[in-house]
């Protein structure tokens, strides 16, 4: 499962993904008790410029 992420938007990267997480349950895409497909969510897929927290 792919969720897409649109870099541009005002929206922050991790509420794009909750909106999406939120829409599928809603929607029985994703049915309850079922693993969060956390490998589609990795920075492979979706790499981040790193930071160094300051």
């Amino acid at each position: 499962m792919k969720i897409p992420l649109d870099r541009q938007s005002a929206k922050p990267v991790y509420l794009q993904i909750s909106d999406r997480l939120s829409r599928l349950i809603k929607s029985g895409a994703l049915p309850p008790r079922r693993k969060t497909p956390l490998h589609s969510l990795s920075g492979r897929d979706y790499p981040c410029e790193q930071t160094d927290g300051n």
